[in-house]
């Protein structure tokens, strides 16, 4: 059997329309780790590939809430039920998503695995669609 527990980099995230459109959301190169544990802990960081970049924290306050747009960061406890996986935030980068649950489905093929929500929508311009986030098996060595 298949298993998420392990550490994956992101490979793509986007938006696909009802239609199978695809809006690549983070750009075509985003970064990022989304690590499970044995014990039921997530951790998930992702970043878009053309965020702002500073020499210091003193930076314009348009750079600032460009990071903040182009990033999703949270951790928690998760339960896999099937090919439903249920992440329990207890930290966010964002308030909206801290003590709540995001409810997930995924497909693993070999090395890959994509997380898929449930058709939903859109809060910016109310079209039905599903978000799909792409991940690779990281091969951790000492």
């Amino acid at each position: 059997m298949n298993s998420v527990v392990g550490s994956w980099e992101l490979v793509a995230i986007y938006r696909q329309g009802h239609d199978g459109s695809r809006n690549m959301l983070y750009g075509e190169n985003p970064h990022g780790r989304l690590t499970y544990t044995a014990d039921g802990i997530v951790h998930a960081i992702l970043v878009g590939d053309d965020r702002p970049r500073h020499s210091s924290m003193d930076m314009p306050d348009g750079d600032k809430a460009q990071l903040f747009q182009t990033m999703v960061a949270y951790s928690g406890t998760y339960v896999v039920e099937g090919t439903k996986v249920t992440h329990c935030v207890d930290v966010s980068w964002n308030e909206v998503w801290t003590r709540t649950d995001l409810v997930r489905f995924f497909e693993i093929d070999g090395k890959n695995l994509r997380i898929i929500t449930a058709p939903t929508v859109d809060p910016f311009d109310s079209s039905i669609n599903t978000y799909v986030v792409e991940w690779q098996k990281r091969e951790v060595t000492a």
